[in-house]
């Protein structure tokens, strides 16, 4: 009775068998956890109490108790009581009297929840360390690309010089050339074709000399220093340097004006100190994202991609706005996190993410939401000078 008594005040299942493997005591939170009395137990076998795949499972590990004085083992199965999968911890110690096997006391411990979360801990730990090592791949992937693109900055260099010795030749010459038909040609209908020739011409290398000057900007040595930088001068030097993929995708307009090579890059003035050619590298990021999305509608009179600049409360905002669906709404609470993409082919989701450490390393802010049928992202850095404008509004 005082065993009994005993039992019943243990927290935790314990049975106790005897040397045929027949229960003769157990405590009440055994009973509760099988739903069974005590009655119902006492005298029973494995057989007796469970479905037989499961008793079957059990004799071999009872039978191991006559040579082992403990043992430990997991097992997994159904509870009566939720019809729930459990896994269950089972312990065991041998009974000795008079020098032979007498049977042995067990307990056992539901791991469960403790399966799970060990499972869960496993699966985020495998999860970090994934993302740790495409994390670091991406920027050893990312130190290549530096050194390739040094590599070709430098050869850039030599080439835009080579290309533009010549081209001031043929400009200087064109322009006299020019000059000499206007003041010596008698007018006539062949004259005129001439002269309108001469304008296709003169704005083909207006349109060469633009891009050797922006490919000149680029080339040069990067400078990590922060410096004061007009804005819209870095943001149509990045247009320049993506024009000839995004003439194919779509029309953009800056300050509501239709893009081309020809616009001046001092039509407006919004200074800030910054690092500019890596700010020059974050509008190349969020203009390729929105290419990328751009291209996805099929006719190329539906795709809209509007840049403004404006001044607010002394802060310049940079705003980029597509029509090309917005942005998934599962995606855009963690859009510059690394990896997170939408996109179905290239890339691996990390040029938003740089993009934004180079904006938080220049002190400025940027956010993005959907607005329309389509995606805004905004950038804002504090103005050094007040804004200008030298447009007119012909």
């Amino acid at each position: 009775r005082d065993l009994e008594t005993l039992l019943d005040i243990i927290p935790v299942p314990v049975f106790i068998k005897d040397r045929y493997f027949r229960y003769i005591g157990c405590s009440r939170s055994f009973c509760e956890y099988f739903g069974l009395s005590k009655e119902a137990v006492i005298g029973k076998s494995a057989f007796d109490l469970y479905p037989i795949e499961i008793a079957k499972r059990l004799l071999p590990k009872d039978q191991e108790m006559l040579e082992c004085v403990h043992q430990v083992y997991k097992i997994t199965t159904v509870s009566p009581v939720t019809d729930k999968e459990v896994t269950l911890e089972i312990q065991k110690k041998q009974m000795i009297r008079n020098g032979h096997f007498d049977g042995f006391v067990g307990v056992f411990i539901d791991m469960t929840e403790s399966e799970k979360q060990e499972l869960y801990l496993q699966n985020r730990i495998n999860e970090e360390v994934k993302k740790n090592l495409q994390i670091q791949a991406a920027f050893q992937e990312e130190m290549i690309q530096n050194a390739k693109f040094s590599a070709i900055g430098q050869m850039a260099a030599g080439i835009t010089h080579e290309i533009n010795t010549p081209l001031t030749y043929v400009k200087g010459n064109f322009e006299m050339l020019l000059e000499d038909m206007e003041a010596f040609m008698p007018d006539s209908v062949r004259k005129q074709t001439m002269l309108k020739d001469a304008k296709t011409i003169q704005e083909g290398l207006e349109r060469i000399e633009s891009i050797i000057e922006t490919m000149r900007e680029a080339s040069q040595k990067s400078r990590e220093q922060k410096e004061p930088t007009n804005l819209f001068e870095s943001v149509v030097s990045a247009l320049i340097l993506s024009f000839n993929r995004t003439k194919q995708v779509v029309a953009v307009r800056l300050n509501e004006r239709l893009f081309t090579l020809q616009m001046p890059k001092n039509a407006y003035t919004f200074t800030c100190t910054v690092q500019k050619q890596r700010i020059e590298q974050v509008w190349i990021i969020i203009v390729n994202n929105a290419l990328d999305e751009l291209i996805k509608i099929d006719a190329f009179e539906n795709r809209k991609f509007e840049i403004t600049l404006r001044e607010e409360n002394g802060f310049a905002i940079v705003r980029f706005h597509d029509n090309a669906g917005g942005i998934d709404a599962k995606i855009l609470p963690r859009i510059f996190e690394p990896f997170e993409s939408s996109k179905e082919s290239s890339g691996i989701g990390i040029g938003l993410n740089i993009a934004r450490q180079i904006v938080l390393q220049n002190d400025g802010e940027i956010v993005a939401y959907n607005e329309g049928k389509g995606a805004v992202f905004e950038v804002r850095f504090a103005l050094t000078k007040r804004s200008k404008r030298f447009y007119s509004d012909d």
